[in-house]
């Protein structure tokens, strides 16, 4: 006899802009961009709501680009996705630091934070630079080999 499956409803509830930094370059720098260049850095982590029994899903954003010896750090932001996720203590466990969590699920939030990103990089970089060049679609898919569901976090460097 297979075994049910547990039902569960999974509702963003809150978004918290943790952080937002944007540099305008000069000038010289913007006439000499290559796109190409641009590198995108992306940190993901799962923690537990210290208010309420929910699941948070942080994200921080970096654009850099190499000019004169150095890196230009173009933008920077980090947001937290609040879930509400119901029977979360049957599917999700948390010991300390270390959340496990079934990857389909992990995959799925996921999937609806790095789109809202997309829009929130978007409103909050109008009018700069940057702004030109949008937060690319990533599949959340791609990022597992990155994540495991005894690790919570992910890192992910693209050049």
């Amino acid at each position: 006899m297979a075994k049910k499956k547990e039902q569960i409803s999974i509702a963003l509830i809150e978004i918290f802009d943790r952080e937002v930094f944007v540099k305008e370059p000069n000038e010289k720098f913007k006439k000499n961009f290559k796109k190409d260049s641009l590198q995108l850095g992306i940190n993901i982590n799962f923690s537990q709501s210290e208010t309420v029994n929910n699941l948070l899903l942080n994200i921080a954003i970096k654009y850099e680009y190499p000019y004169e010896d150095e890196k230009i750090e173009l933008l920077r932001s980090a947001f937290s996705f609040q879930f509400e996720i119901s029977n979360m203590d049957k599917i999700i466990t948390f010991e300390g630091s270390k959340i496990d969590i079934p990857d389909g699920l992990a995959i799925n939030l996921v999937s609806i934070s790095l789109s809202t990103i997309r829009g929130l990089i978007a409103a909050k970089t109008r009018g700069y630079f940057i702004n030109k060049y949008y937060f690319p679609i990533i599949n959340p898919k791609e990022l597992t080999g990155l994540f495991t569901t005894k690790n919570s976090k992910i890192n992910k460097k693209e050049t």
